[in-house]
């Protein structure tokens, strides 16, 4: 989405965001999801499941899978949203419809500008000015605080470097405040740390 004009539309964002949550997507997103095979293999257990497998047959297990019913038919639905702006959020956690939970994870913005350049290089959107992403990151700090007030139960804010250092305590933490429990069945804890652990 980064790559589109519609991520400098709040709208557009809120409604991609939207139709993700609610398994309403388009064919377009189904196609690029099941080309994105690092993402893929996260989806579901069935989509795991194709990894395991010989490539041609995990070619036609991948083709094979009913994106929108996978999704439709989960509990819980976990989305990643990189270098996206908590305001584009705040549509989603106003919604009766959507019981949506933010997880705000807030790293260094040294370490962002590293790993823009490191995938676009010293050109591009991101890049042509760095100081976009402190002031990025101020805004959502500063909205954080207001949603949380608005949303108490809806948000929270994890530091990266928690994470990586403390990652025991932070992830039971977390699963927590998704789950409302502090620990998980054994597969779906299991299924969380391999992605975490999951080296390309």
């Amino acid at each position: 989405i980064e790559k589109t004009p519609c991520a400098e539309n709040y709208d557009c964002v809120t409604s991609l965001l939207t139709d993700i949550f609610t398994c309403s997507f388009s064919e377009s997103f189904e196609k690029w999801l099941k080309e994105k095979h690092m993402f893929l293999r996260f989806f579901s257990d069935l989509a795991s499941n194709c990894f395991t497998k010989p490539k041609d047959e995990k070619i036609e297990c991948i083709s094979n899978i009913n994106i929108y019913s996978e999704c439709d038919h989960s509990s819980t639905r976990i989305v990643k949203v990189i270098r996206a702006r908590l305001l584009w959020l705040k549509e989603l956690l106003s919604s009766e419809d959507m019981n949506v939970k933010v997880i705000h994870i807030v790293r260094d913005p040294r370490g962002s500008m590293q790993s823009i350049s490191t995938l676009y290089g010293t050109v591009g959107p991101w890049n042509q000015r760095p100081s976009t992403r402190c002031e990025a990151l101020i805004s959502d700090i500063h909205t954080r605080v207001e949603l949380q007030e608005t949303y108490p139960n809806k948000i929270m804010e994890v530091l990266l470097f928690n994470w990586c250092l403390k990652h025991p305590e932070t992830m039971k933490f977390v699963i927590k405040y998704d789950f409302g429990r502090p620990s998980l069945m054994p597969k779906k804890l299991q299924f969380i740390l391999t992605h975490l652990q999951w080296e390309n």
